[in-house]
């Protein structure tokens, strides 16, 4: 299964990140994947990514990812 399968009904999705201690890229690649297939205006938003997180976003350029937004935790 895609990631972006079980997404097929629409809507935008919110993943907190404020716990995750570890993320490779293989699981940073599947959040990407998923945002890049949201369809309709629909977002997912990573919210509280970790400062490796958001680097490794930014090192690969996936932050620029349609249907992806980055929310820190001010932005809350």
């Amino acid at each position: 299964m895609q990631p972006t399968d079980s997404m097929a009904g629409g809507g935008s999705f919110c993943v907190d990140l404020s716990g995750l201690v570890f993320c490779d890229v293989g699981g940073l690649r599947a959040l990407v994947t998923a945002a890049a297939g949201m369809r309709g205006g629909h977002v997912l938003t990573l919210r509280s990514p970790s400062p490796q997180v958001r680097r490794l976003l930014e090192l690969t350029g996936w932050h620029q990812t349609a249907g992806l937004h980055l929310q820190d935790r001010s932005n809350s």
